[in-house]
């Protein structure tokens, strides 16, 4: 029990560290295309609140928490649980290596918002549900392709597909498996978030 508390916290410290990391990279003042904002997002994986931290001309960090699913793993199987009365606390660092954006610009298409098509890679901690415990503590890794593209001028929508790696980090510890990341989401970008 004692080292499963250990563990809980170095992920939680890894977590926060990673946080630090890119907004004390986005803090330096870059000429980018990609800009900084924060967001409401609902999606597959629930309600959240993020932020986009461009570190470079093709390079994002989102960071996120939110309340939506929870996940069970036992003996090698992949579970995805929604208790709307009892949803889990989540937590991830997405980054995303945009692979379009000067041909869109090209093109004389939409930049705005972020717009674009990303290779991704995601870390996800999700928690036990907030009152009754139903699902286990989860840490997922997943690769990803995605894009995102505006809805008017306040809102935008996302999705990805990829693989992931899930890992139980109760104190079952019952092992990881592979799943199917899959995701959509839309977003309200907060107005006093734009530069």
């Amino acid at each position: 029990m004692f080292y499963t508390n250990n563990l809980e916290i170095m992920k939680l410290k890894f977590f926060f560290c990673a946080l630090f990391i890119a907004l004390a990279i986005q803090s330096f003042g870059q000429d980018t295309n990609l800009k900084s904002y924060g967001k409401i997002g609902f999606g597959f994986s629930g309600l959240d609140v993020s932020w986009d931290i461009p570190v470079s001309d093709k390079i994002l960090f989102e960071a996120a928490a939110g309340l939506g699913a929870g996940y069970f793993i036992s003996s090698g199987d992949y579970n995805y649980k929604w208790y709307l009365d009892d949803p889990v606390a989540f937590f991830t660092l997405h980054g995303k290596y945009y692979i379009n954006r000067t041909k869109r610009l090209k093109q004389g298409k939409s930049i705005d918002l972020n717009t674009g098509s990303f290779i991704g890679i995601k870390a996800k901690y999700v928690t036990q549900t907030l009152r009754y415990s139903f699902n286990w503590k989860t840490l997922l890794i997943a690769a990803h392709w995605g894009m995102q593209r505006p809805i008017g001028k306040h809102f935008s929508y996302e999705f990805y597909a990829g693989l992931g790696y899930a890992v139980d980090m109760s104190e079952y510890n019952d092992g990881g498996c592979l799943y199917p990341d899959l995701n959509i989401r839309i977003s309200y970008i907060l107005p006093f978030t734009k530069k």
